[in-house]
Formats: C-alpha cells, sequence, structure tokens
C-alpha cells in the first residue's frame, strides 16, 4: 500500500470512527437524561447501542481489502480519555454481541420435587429456570463517566481526522499521478479564473456532490427501505499557499471568497 492509499484509508477509517463514536457520546448523554424513568425499554435499548456504537470502531473488521481497527495511540493523549472505561465498553460489548452473556452469566436451572421413601427416587414437581444479562448500569455516575470518556474520543477522532484530510491533500499535491490513478469519479464544476493578487470567487458546495450520496443495500423484495445515518466532515483550504506543478510552475494560491 502506497502513501497515497494509507492517506485515503487512514481518512475512510477515521469517518466511521467519528460518526460511531460521536453517536455512542449522544447515546450515553440521553441516557442521564433518562435516568429518572427507569423504563425497562429504553434505559436499556439506548444502553446497548452506545456501547455498540462505541466497540465498532475498535473491532477487527472486514473492510475492502483486509481488517480495519481504530488505532488508540492518539487517542490515549486526549483529555478525559480512560484506559479502563474503554476495555470496559469492549468487554460489556462482546457480553452483549458476540458470546450473549454465554461466558460470563451462565443460566441456573432449580428442580424440586420429592423423594419416594426408602428410594433414591426424584419426582419433580416444579423446574425453574433464571437467566440474567446486561440491561444498563445501576449508578448514573458510571454512565457519566462513560460519556465523558466517549466525548474525549469522539474530539480526538475528529482532530485526527482533520490531520488525514490535510495529509491527503499534501500526498495529492506531491503525488499527482497516484492521486489521479484509478479515480472512480470526476466531475467538472467550470473553470476557476485566477488573477495576480487573488480572485474573488464562490466556490460550489462540494458536500452536496451526487458522489457523497453513497449506495446502500436493496431491501425492496422485503419492505420500503431504511433511514440512513449520515456523517460529512468537510475541510476547506483556501491558502495562502505556494503552489508549485509536476512542470515545476509556481502558482500563488490565495482566493478572496465571495461572500
Amino acid at each position: 500500500m502506497n502513501k497515497y492509499d494509507k492517506a485515503i484509508l487512514d481518512c475512510k477509517v477515521g469517518i466511521k470512527a467519528f460518526q460511531n463514536i460521536n453517536a455512542s457520546s449522544i447515546g450515553f448523554s440521553k441516557m442521564l437524561d433518562l435516568a429518572n424513568t427507569e423504563d425497562p425499554i429504553l434505559l436499556p435499548s439506548v444502553f446497548h447501542w452506545a456501547v455498540i456504537r462505541y466497540a465498532k470502531p475498535f473491532l477487527n473488521s472486514k473492510f475492502e481489502d483486509g481488517k480495519i481497527c481504530y488505532p488508540t495511540k492518539e487517542l490515549k493523549k486526549a483529555s478525559g480519555f480512560s484506559t479502563e472505561i474503554h476495555e470496559h465498553i469492549l468487554t460489556v460489548r462482546s457480553a452483549l454481541v458476540a458470546h450473549d452473556d454465554f461466558t460470563e452469566i451462565s443460566p441456573r436451572i432449580l428442580t424440586a420435587g420429592m423423594y419416594i421413601a426408602d428410594e433414591d427416587f426424584l419426582i419433580p414437581t416444579s423446574i425453574t429456570i433464571s437467566n440474567k444479562c446486561i440491561s444498563f448500569p445501576i449508578n448514573p455516575d458510571t454512565v457519566q463517566k462513560m460519556q465523558l470518556h466517549a466525548q474525549a474520543c469522539c474530539i480526538g477522532v475528529h482532530s485526527k481526522l482533520i490531520k488525514d484530510i490535510e495529509a491527503l491533500r499534501e500526498l495529492t499535491l506531491k503525488h499527482p499521478d497516484l492521486a489521479m490513478k484509478d479515480h472512480k469519479y470526476k466531475s467538472n464544476y467550470g473553470e476557476a479564473k485566477i488573477e495576480a493578487g487573488g480572485s474573488k470567487m464562490q466556490p460550489p458546495n462540494f458536500t452536496v456532490d451526487p458522489w457523497l450520496n453513497t449506495p446502500v443495500p436493496d431491501y425492496s423484495e422485503l419492505h420500503n427501505g431504511y433511514m440512513y445515518e449520515e456523517v460529512k466532515i468537510n475541510k476547506e483550504f483556501h491558502g495562502p499557499e505556494t503552489i508549485v506543478t509536476p512542470k515545476g510552475k509556481e502558482y500563488i494560491f490565495s482566493p478572496t471568497i465571495s461572500e
């Protein structure tokens, strides 16, 4: 994998991590709002949702031609990051999803009955089966700790993603051959006139380009489909800077954006 492809991968992994961890932070916050309701459906549902969304980026998930796992090296430097909370949420996620509590919480069966006198023979008169599964934290303070940790991670992931976007742009300028190779989509927005001293211009709203409307699975045989949660992170680059082309020509890039 070359540097440009690595930068592309970092951005893709970063946006998925940001979306999921941000959702997790919002979920834990919602739990604090619901703390006094003692709702037996909403509280565990939101908790499960928040835990699963948090854990997604940190699993060895299949992605394109390999597996991905968001690195925690930089996240650990974020103010508010807790290694203990991070590892605990991943453990809880495994109990909720991967093992369905069977490895940590085993069902119990109680058989009650009567013995016939002088015989070692039981006549069952009652059989009770019990099971427990994680619902949600008893203490709201625990949820608060999880929320603060997830919020710190969200800020850290966003910060790294912006740096990854900047690195991708830098590599696009340094290695235009790699950047233009195997492009799946191109769109001409028209010419931008650049004059000495800069020129006023109104750039298009690239965040609504149709390419960003990612295709989703088709469930039309079963129903009308699902609503999809979408997030977009944009970084604008308006200079001033000196751009050197592959032919060695220099251009001062310092446009004045019109309002």
